[in-house]
């Protein structure tokens, strides 16, 4: 049976996210392969719990901690230099278990940033890499009709992302990888510009069934629309607070889930736009009541400018509810034309006025809306499911075993003397 080692920074059950992304790939292929999993013991309370309730789990998981030092770094640098010592440190742990168990294959699964360097690189085995994403980015005409906050901080993360892909360690596990796994169109195509060689699109997040479908409510009680996640500039609610706005429709309700920054932002603009009395803002709230209330509405709008994954639309197509999304990320590649509406950004108002007829069009013809519905679902359990993403990732790590050579330019023996330089 194959060997193979994860390396997944975030990795844990029942979080969503990303952590949800580590952990499923990995748990699942443990019924496939011999699975390790490396990973951050920020998430060994959730492993270890579903360990001992699901002890028929053949997963090996290993966590590689900072050294107490490096602490007070994290906390001052947040997630992202957190993710980046990680990995600079992670590969001697590798290089450890790689010694004693001679891996056949190493997969770095989260996080999900092609443009930062990953430690599996360091490894003499086919090295798979991702669903990787993060190459979405805000058309330069929707960009300009933005507010200068946003046009700054699009600048910045485009700046930070560019630094990065000229980082010798990115540049090196871009042209290592055996093959990488592009969660977007838009990644997909940044990587090959990068240089690298086998690029596949392949969709980051799955669901797993079943998923509770609530009772429909007949629309003429009022339609109900809900947005979920983080309230992040990006996520692109107050589009929505606009369109909704603009489709000037009595009796419906609107639900924003989440919190974050951006939350009096939104507070302000919906009582300036006339709508506080039909939106609701609910805060944040525990998964499982999150998923309820996502359920009890009618359709999710999700306008997010560049979202990677999308667990929001694809947990509302599983529970059939349709979706209203851009035409950008992953969100593009689970939404469909038979299950929602997928919205061109060409710029601002283009884009509120396109998903105001959205909601105008599913609020005036129920049976289009539950048609739509019931193909969301179909969709989701028929493309999008954890079970069914196993087949598909055990083919490709084919492929990627069926590599005879690696040639020297590409070679890295694991040996004593490994520079411990993050470069090499």
């Amino acid at each position: 049976m194959t060997k193979v080692l994860y390396i997944a920074f975030a990795c844990e059950p029942g979080k969503g996210s990303e952590p949800e992304v580590g952990w499923n790939f990995s748990r699942l292929m443990a019924d496939h392969c011999q699975a390790w999993i490396l990973t951050d013991p920020a998430h060994q309370a959730g492993i270890e719990a579903y360990l001992r309730q699901n002890p028929q789990c053949q997963l090996r998981v290993i966590y590689h901690k900072l050294p107490d030092w490096q602490q007070w770094l994290v906390r001052l640098g947040g997630y992202n230099l957190h993710y980046y010592l990680w990995q600079r440190q992670v590969w001697k742990t590798a290089r450890s278990l790689h010694r004693r168990e001679r891996f056949d294959l190493v997969h770095h699964v989260t996080y999900a940033r092609y443009w930062m360097p990953s430690a599996a690189r360091k490894l003499d085995v086919p090295f798979v890499w991702g669903p990787v994403g993060g190459a979405e980015e805000v058309s330069g005409n929707m960009l300009r009709q933005m507010d200068w906050r946003t046009r700054m901080k699009e600048a910045a993360r485009s700046f930070i992302r560019r630094i990065f892909e000229w980082h010798p360690a990115t540049v090196r596990s871009i042209r290592k990888a055996t093959m990488i796994l592009a969660g977007t169109e838009q990644t997909a195509k940044r990587l090959r510009e990068l240089g690298a060689g086998h690029v596949e699109v392949v969709a980051m997040i799955g669901c797993t069934l079943p998923f509770n479908i609530a009772p429909e409510v007949p629309v003429d009680k009022g339609i109900r629309f809900v947005s979920a996640g983080r309230l992040l500039y990006w996520k692109g609610f107050d589009l929505g607070l606009r369109a909704f706005a603009e489709a000037k429709l009595k009796n419906a309700k609107y639900t924003i889930i989440g919190d974050g920054p951006e939350r009096n932002r939104l507070m302000k603009l919906a009582t300036q736009l006339g709508i506080e009395k039909q939106v609701e803002l609910a805060g944040s709230i525990p998964r499982n009541e999150c998923l309820a209330r996502m359920g009890q509405a009618d359709v999710l709008v999700h306008p997010s400018l560049h979202d990677s994954g999308g667990y929001a639309c694809l947990e509302s197509m599983c529970m059939g509810r349709p979706v209203i999304c851009l035409d950008v990320g992953g969100p593009a590649i689970q939404v469909d034309e038979s299950c929602g509406f997928k919205i061109e950004p060409r710029g601002m108002k283009q884009v509120i006025a396109d998903i105001a007829q959205a909601m105008r069009r599913l609020a005036s013809d129920e049976n289009l809306l539950r048609s739509m519905g019931h193909k969301a679902r179909q969709r989701a359990t028929d493309e999008f499911t954890w079970d069914k993403k196993v087949a598909g990732i055990e083919e490709l790590y084919r492929q990627a075993l069926s590599t005879n050579e690696i040639s020297d330019a590409n070679f890295h023996p694991m040996t004593e003397d490994l520079t411990t330089e993050w470069a090499t």
